[in-house]
């Protein structure tokens, strides 16, 4: 199944779906975990399926969905089994549970509390600043993932089961006696540290009922002003603007040229070359809300 076509229903449903290389379980885009946090607006999955239409699919964990997973790797079908019966006698089923290598399985659960991601031997705790892929093709068995009861494709993430972070404690603990360690807490990945999460709101409200020069005013100050980890955030929001004023492909080239603060070499120069790919996506949209 691919990003292009199921992102768009999946973002409707609450879910917050990021483009993941295929057959990999690595994200597509470097600035994913800023939808741990904030679900992605319609531009920004408008204009992965435009970069990335073939690509898998990953739901980020966290408060932008509330979700969290339960990642079950063990390989003995015996061990598996049991660990499910545990699992759901103490914090109950899920309806949507993914198959990728049988016996292994990830379930998928709410919580309206942050869930700590948690590493062990043969079980993992996905919880805020993870992701796992929902749709498209297992590394190793290269088939599709399986959701086996209900798919997230018919089901909103706001009416999953909600478990506390006391309940999944329980369970841990009783897995832990069970089967050994389930290993410690994960720290936040560095970049959670270092990387600043942007929202586009905060761009859009000071451009809000100016025209004209003052508009463009506006948008040369929040592109000069960009910095590392925002700078796709910005130049999307401003292309997108730039666009519904009729600004030329041309000039909008332009535009950034000469105020677009992101660096042309290095890791940051990967932004100057989606921006045709920006352009083409604002226009495509813009060009259906007019029809």
């Amino acid at each position: 199944m691919k990003f292009s076509n199921v992102a768009p229903e999946l973002l409707e449903l609450g879910w917050s779906p990021i483009p993941v290389i295929p057959k990999t379980k690595r994200p597509a885009i470097k600035t994913w975990s800023e939808y741990c946090n904030r679900l992605p607006f319609e531009h920004e999955t408008v204009f992965w399926s435009i970069k990335y239409p073939d690509y898998s699919v990953g739901f980020a964990c966290g408060k932008a969905s509330n979700i969290w997973a339960l990642d079950i790797d063990a390989d003995d079908r015996d061990q598996a089994t049991r660990m499910e019966a545990i699992t759901d006698e103490i914090i109950g089923p899920t309806p949507l549970v993914r198959i990728g290598r049988s016996p292994r399985s990830l379930r998928v659960y709410q919580s309206l509390e942050p869930v700590k991601s948690v590493k062990g031997e043969s079980l993992d705790v996905l919880g805020g600043g993870r992701q796992f892929v929902a749709f498209g093709l297992h590394a190793v068995t290269s088939r599709p993932y399986e959701w086996i009861d209900e798919s997230p494709l018919n089901y909103e993430a706001a009416a999953l089961p909600t478990v506390n972070p006391k309940d999944l404690a329980g369970l841990l603990s009783a897995l832990k006696k069970e089967f050994g360690t389930m290993g410690p807490p994960e720290a936040k990945p560095s970049q959670w540290r270092s990387r600043p999460s942007l929202d586009t709101n905060d761009l859009s409200a000071p451009r809000r009922g100016l025209k004209g020069e003052q508009r463009y005013k506006v948008l040369r100050e929040q592109l000069r002003m960009s910095r590392p980890g925002c700078f796709h955030d910005t130049m999307v929001s401003v292309i997108w603007d730039l666009v519904y004023m009729k600004m030329s492909t041309v000039n909008i080239h332009r535009f950034f040229d000469h105020h677009f603060s992101a660096p042309r070499t290095g890791e940051y120069a990967e932004v100057w070359s989606q921006i045709n790919t920006a352009i083409y996506g604002a226009k495509q949209k813009c060009n259906a809300s007019r029809h």
